[in-house]
């Protein structure tokens, strides 16, 4: 992928960030991604990508990851990765709930939001109603739905 960075301290800083990555040093990389997402706006596909990578990696927050998965694609972050890595996020809370939870099917949090083990399968669906993992994403979610 072709990236453009109209000053020098981006481009510094984009490399330093993406040897964060190579080195592993992703708790130390999250916080430099969100700036360079607040700074570089004309970039936000990329820092986007970026932040969802991290918050999976870091925080294991896949909602989040998938949040900003999404930005990167409506911002012009090319399909292919943003459905591989959207789908990744789904994929992996769903089983964390269905699989590693014995069968717990959502989160509760303390202001009355609920995220459901399909919500994140039915972002994708919703994004790549045509894609690589539709047909798998489809079976989950009725599979779910049967279950309740």
């Amino acid at each position: 992928m072709n990236f453009n960075f109209p000053s020098e301290q981006e481009k510094k800083e984009f490399l330093a960030l993406s040897d964060m990555f190579v080195k592993n040093q992703y708790e130390e990389a999250l916080p430099l991604a969100y700036d360079m997402l607040e700074k570089y706006s004309h970039n936000k596909h990329i820092y986007h990508n970026q932040v969802g990578a991290l918050e999976y990696l870091v925080n294991a927050d896949y909602h989040c990851a998938t949040e900003h998965y999404v930005a990167a694609l409506e911002n012009g972050f090319p399909k292919e990765p943003c459905e591989e890595n959207i789908w990744e996020s789904a994929i992996a809370f769903y089983n964390v709930l269905k699989k590693e939870n014995g069968g717990f099917n959502a989160i509760f949090f303390e202001d009355g939001n609920i995220i459901y083990a399909i919500n994140l399968l039915e972002v994708y669906q919703k994004h790549f109603p045509n894609g690589k993992y539709a047909e798998e994403a489809l079976k989950l979610i009725q599979d779910y739905k049967d279950t309740k």
